[in-house]
């Protein structure tokens, strides 16, 4: 994890713990390549969870981020399972297992929502962090189409020249 990250983690740490168990659908807005941080706490008693957000793409994109378990042993603690992508063009849901990694490629511009899967295991509750951005897709420059085409008509160009000098 980076440095630089670390502050924004120990505001969102901060505010976790003052948050209340599974939540309704949290809106992230619209991603883009900042990044955008989620999370949320839980108290003793809660043994599993199932956290909804919420968000939109602007244009295609591909998605990435991580999640941070905050974990001190056996006192508080969460463990993160999965993260599961639908919405937009998607046609069936899209499931990350290693959500300390997580990355969904090739999206296009519309809504989604992101379920995020763990279970409680600390004695007194835990928490979770996370952070996503949206990358947009490369778009060719007019440049490389010019280049692509010149390509091409050299090509068509030599093919005419082999066909006229066998003829």
């Amino acid at each position: 994890m980076k440095y630089k990250h670390l502050g924004s983690i120990a505001v969102m740490a901060a505010l976790s713990l003052i948050g209340s168990a599974a939540q309704a659908v949290t809106n992230l807005g619209t991603l883009g390549s900042s990044w955008t941080y989620f999370g949320s706490s839980f108290s003793a008693g809660t043994s599993s969870f199932t956290d909804y957000y919420s968000f939109s793409l602007a244009g295609d994109s591909s998605v990435s981020g991580k999640t941070f378990e905050i974990d001190i042993g056996k006192w508080f603690n969460v463990d993160l399972s999965s993260v599961t992508l639908s919405g937009g063009s998607l046609s069936s849901a899209l499931s990350d297992t290693t959500p300390s990694s997580l990355s969904f490629a090739g999206l296009t511009a519309g809504s989604y929502t992101m379920e995020v899967v763990g279970t409680v295991t600390g004695l007194f509750g835990g928490s979770y962090l996370g952070e996503i951005r949206a990358v947009a897709a490369p778009v060719p420059e007019p440049a490389d189409f010019a280049l692509m085409s010149l390509g091409l008509a050299g090509v068509g160009w030599m093919v005419r020249r082999r066909s006229v000098a066998r003829g």
